[in-house]
Protein backbone atom coordinates (compact mmCIF):
# COMPACT_ATOMS: atom_id res chain seq x y z
CA UNK A 1 0.00 0.00 0.00
CA UNK A 2 2.85 2.39 0.74
CA UNK A 3 4.68 1.66 -2.52
CA UNK A 4 1.47 2.42 -4.48
CA UNK A 5 0.88 5.60 -2.44
CA UNK A 6 -2.40 4.27 -1.01
CA UNK A 7 -0.94 4.68 2.48
CA UNK A 8 1.62 6.96 4.10
CA UNK A 9 4.95 5.47 5.25
CA UNK A 10 4.08 6.24 8.87
CA UNK A 11 0.98 4.02 8.46
CA UNK A 12 3.11 1.04 7.41
CA UNK A 13 3.38 -0.44 10.90
CA UNK A 14 7.16 -0.04 11.16
CA UNK A 15 8.72 2.10 13.88
CA UNK A 16 12.33 2.75 14.89
CA UNK A 17 12.36 2.46 18.67
CA UNK A 18 16.05 3.40 18.93
CA UNK A 19 19.24 3.08 16.85
CA UNK A 20 19.22 -0.72 17.24
CA UNK A 21 15.54 -1.65 17.55
CA UNK A 22 12.87 -1.86 14.86
CA UNK A 23 9.26 -2.57 15.82
CA UNK A 24 6.99 -4.14 13.20
CA UNK A 25 3.22 -4.39 13.74
CA UNK A 26 1.51 -6.96 11.50
CA UNK A 27 -2.16 -6.91 10.45
CA UNK A 28 -2.54 -10.64 11.16
CA UNK A 29 -0.51 -13.52 12.61
CA UNK A 30 2.27 -14.30 10.14
CA UNK A 31 4.25 -17.36 11.28
CA UNK A 32 6.72 -17.05 8.36
CA UNK A 33 7.51 -13.37 9.03
CA UNK A 34 10.94 -13.94 10.59
CA UNK A 35 11.90 -16.18 7.67
CA UNK A 36 10.88 -13.42 5.25
CA UNK A 37 13.36 -11.10 6.97
CA UNK A 38 16.23 -13.29 5.77
CA UNK A 39 15.53 -12.29 2.15
CA UNK A 40 18.04 -9.79 0.74
CA UNK A 41 15.22 -7.35 -0.07
CA UNK A 42 14.89 -6.67 3.67
CA UNK A 43 18.58 -6.05 4.39
CA UNK A 44 19.46 -2.57 5.65
CA UNK A 45 20.97 -0.22 3.07
CA UNK A 46 23.30 2.73 3.56
CA UNK A 47 21.10 5.86 3.38
CA UNK A 48 24.19 7.97 2.71
CA UNK A 49 24.89 5.91 -0.43
CA UNK A 50 21.35 6.33 -1.72
CA UNK A 51 21.38 10.06 -0.96
CA UNK A 52 24.70 10.45 -2.77
CA UNK A 53 24.12 8.14 -5.76
CA UNK A 54 20.35 8.06 -6.28
CA UNK A 55 19.27 5.20 -8.55
CA UNK A 56 22.92 4.34 -9.23
CA UNK A 57 23.45 3.11 -5.63
CA UNK A 58 22.77 -0.51 -6.60
CA UNK A 59 25.23 -0.71 -9.51
CA UNK A 60 28.50 -2.67 -9.22
CA UNK A 61 31.15 -0.56 -7.53
CA UNK A 62 28.56 1.60 -5.74
CA UNK A 63 26.71 -0.89 -3.53
CA UNK A 64 27.55 -0.58 0.16
CA UNK A 65 26.58 -3.80 1.93
CA UNK A 66 26.78 -5.20 5.43
CA UNK A 67 29.47 -7.80 4.81
CA UNK A 68 33.02 -8.33 3.69
CA UNK A 69 32.02 -8.85 0.06
CA UNK A 70 31.93 -6.50 -2.93
CA UNK A 71 29.45 -6.79 -5.81
CA UNK A 72 31.57 -7.40 -8.92
CA UNK A 73 28.78 -7.74 -11.50
CA UNK A 74 25.00 -7.97 -11.75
Amino acid sequence: EVNTKKAKPEEMGVKAIDANTLEVTLKAPTPYFLEMLTHQATYPVSKASIDKLGAEWIKPGNLVSNGAFTLAEW
